[in-house]
């Protein structure tokens, strides 16, 4: 389901914006891996376009932000699922994966009283 792989959920599109800043705040990643970025300060390093002394000659502003790229691929999933999507499929993963209702398999068995066990207190 988190690929969106299974036609639930399908729209799982995934912020690196809020991720980096959320799991990496400091941004050693980006640190370690885009050295062109090493003269951002750490508070635009997940931003570094909206830094004006970003140095272009060594990184060069996105063509397309983070949100805009979201927003078309959103609708270019959109636009797949609705031409390629199985129902009957996305009907028996969702009835399988991601049902309330509890069977018989998935229900806590009952405790049994045990007049042999011990007590704590």
């Amino acid at each position: 389901m988190q690929s969106g792989t299974t036609g639930i959920n399908p729209f799982r599109i995934y912020n690196p914006i809020t991720q980096g800043q959320k799991y990496d705040p400091e941004g050693q990643f980006i640190r370690r891996y885009i050295p062109e970025l090493d003269h951002v300060p750490t508070h635009y390093l997940h931003t570094p376009w909206l830094y004006t002394g970003l140095k272009e000659d060594q990184y060069q502003r996105p063509a397309i932000l983070p949100d805009d790229a979201a927003k078309i691929a959103r609708e270019k999933i959109s636009t797949f699922y609705k031409q390629h999507l199985d129902k009957d499929e996305t009907g028996r993963v969702r009835h399988t994966h991601a049902s309330r209702r509890r069977s018989s398999r998935g229900r806590k068995k009952q405790a049994s009283s045990n007049k042999n066990q011990l007590k704590l207190f």
